[in-house]
């Protein structure tokens, strides 16, 4: 009762708290998340997420180093502090580490609901029914609902529910989150040891272009 409580405090204050501080917490955050209450890893697994929207590759910098954005000194440029090293945030237990990975494939997987998806009402066969139920004496708002939208290929109606359990975020909130995620995956990706290729995508992944490419097929996605 009392961690279900300490949790709730931390969902709330955390995203308040300087980008660096955010980033933090990650560590501490999954440390044994795979022995918690699935309730307790709804909670943690959205703080991270949303601590992690803080990050953005290091432009120049090793492929497993990662700038914290808003971080800087007084005079504007960046502070030591403001780098971190994908190693630092990964869980290094494999039960943790393996149930962060399921949660951030769902991530990046997961598309806004698209008013374009959905089946419209307004043609013969469906002013038909609603004229049809009117006639019948059935109440409109029946006749006119529409069925959800199938979730995204990959996902389940559940795993959309959890993540959307607070509200389907903002196309900009989808892409920070995609992004930084995706800044983390690649970068611990590129330091495994003889993985050339994903170092040689990291390195290029720091460069402006390709940020660049990267930002716009999210957000493409992001709907």
């Amino acid at each position: 009762m009392v961690r279900s409580f300490a949790l709730v405090y931390v969902e709330m204050g955390l995203p308040r708290a300087p980008p660096a501080e955010q980033i933090a917490a990650v560590p501490l955050l999954l440390r044994g998340i795979s022995s918690r209450p699935a309730q307790h890893r709804a909670v943690v697994l959205r703080v991270v997420v949303t601590a992690l929207a803080q990050l953005q590759p290091s432009p120049g910098g090793s492929y497993n180093q990662l700038v914290v954005t808003g971080s800087s000194t007084g005079d504007g440029s960046s502070s030591s502090s403001s780098a971190v090293t994908t190693a630092s945030l990964l869980p290094p237990d494999q039960a943790d580490r393996q149930l962060f990975l399921n949660h951030a494939l769902k991530l990046l997987l997961y598309q806004r609901p698209s008013s374009s998806n959905k089946p419209s009402n307004a043609t013969p066969l469906g002013m038909a029914s609603a004229a049809i139920a009117a006639a019948t004496g059935a109440a409109a708002a029946d006749a006119t609902a529409t069925p959800p939208s199938p979730p995204p290929a990959g996902l389940s109606s559940s795993d959309v529910a959890m993540l959307e359990e607070k509200g389907v975020p903002t196309k900009e909130q989808l892409i920070k989150q995609k992004l930084g995620m995706l800044a983390l995956l690649v970068g611990a990706a590129a330091g495994m040891p003889g993985n050339t290729a994903a170092a040689a995508a990291a390195a290029a992944a720091t460069k402006p272009t390709g940020t660049a490419d990267a930002s716009a097929a999210i957000a493409q996605s992001a709907g």
